[in-house]
């Protein structure tokens, strides 16, 4: 049988599959996600679904690429997500250097409130 069709991007143990969680996301206090997958403009969307967060930890990488999308991904502009009870966020590039990154972490920044931030 022949070896599975792999890419650049696909990890060393094959090409990802996309999976969908049915999870009750305002519930959620605490999240950690690590994902090359993850990019900047992804965050937005997931802190907006997590209301209730008090920690958080993201680490970012490049993305899905194709030759048709560069980015990864393409930006939207959503409501300001209000975390009133988060009080730690760690984003760290972990999977991308933080200058491939447009715009950094501004896109992240200016689409949630964070009143509670303490570090």
């Amino acid at each position: 049988m022949p070896a599975p069709l792999q890419n650049d991007n696909d990890p060393p143990n094959g090409p990802r599959m996309p999976m969908k969680f049915d999870l009750p996301w305002s519930q959620l206090t605490s999240l950690k996600l690590v994902d090359p997958a993850i990019i900047p403009m992804h965050v937005p969307s997931i802190l907006a679904q997590c209301i209730n967060l008090i920690e958080c930890h993201f680490s970012l990488g490049r993305g899905i690429f194709d030759s048709n999308n560069a980015t990864g991904s393409t930006p939207t502009t959503q409501p300001t997500a209000i975390l009133e009870h988060l009080v730690s966020l760690t984003i760290e590039w972990k999977h991308m250097l933080f200058s491939d990154t447009p715009g950094g972490i501004l896109p992240i920044l200016d689409a949630v409130a964070l009143p509670s931030l303490t570090k």
